[in-house]
């Protein structure tokens, strides 16, 4: 004899936790491996006290006020926007971003999940 299939809605509930339970796993496993100190687009090096300082291109005022005259504000809007998104795959972040990631992906199959759920025993 055959078992009748699965219904859609608990593949869909186990298809979430695998996501979930995955996710997490890859996370802690990145965060454990990255590197504390990433290598950072240097707009200026600065020494002090014989140790030298990058200064990332975000943090340059002096390259921002460039930006901003040669494409005004919404360029300048646009280049801290495009630092803070690449700042969010690298290192120990891209730990923290995978598991939000992985949580909302997981929540929504489950969410759709329930929704199916509730359709079949209607």
């Amino acid at each position: 004899m055959t078992s009748p299939a699965t219904p859609p809605h608990r593949r869909l509930r186990q298809t979430g936790i695998v996501i979930l339970i995955a996710g997490w796993i890859v996370a802690g496993i990145l965060f454990l491996v990255a590197e504390r100190n990433e290598d950072v687009k240097a707009a200026d090096q600065r020494v002090v006290n014989g140790q030298v300082y990058t200064v990332p291109l975000d943090a340059s005022k002096r390259e921002l006020q460039e930006v901003e005259r040669m494409g005004g504000k919404a360029t300048v809007w646009m280049v801290e926007s495009e630092a803070w998104l690449g700042s969010l795959f690298h290192g120990k972040r891209l730990a923290y971003t995978l598991a939000v990631l992985s949580t909302a992906v997981a929540g929504v199959c489950i969410y759709l999940a329930a929704l199916a759920a509730e359709e079949v025993d209607a």
